[in-house]
């Protein structure tokens, strides 16, 4: 990931962006109404970051475009 990414709990630069499910290139976070459990229809799309260092695994997004 050229470096750019930090792991944020314990520093490395030992990072990757974890595939995502076969036949789609991203994660999708989505939105969920609490009171009546329903997931909407609004989200955002993120990568899962690993560390190999720590092992450690996080959500990011760069753009913070909801969808």
């Amino acid at each position: 990931m050229d470096n750019l990414i930090k792991c944020p709990f314990c520093g490395s630069d030992k990072v990757s962006i974890m595939p995502a499910p076969k036949q789609s290139d991203k994660f999708y976070l989505a939105g969920i109404n609490t009171e009546t459990g329903i997931v909407t229809n609004h989200g955002i799309t993120v990568d899962l970051i690993s560390c190999t260092h720590c092992g450690s695994a996080w959500l990011f997004n760069k753009d913070f475009k909801i969808v």
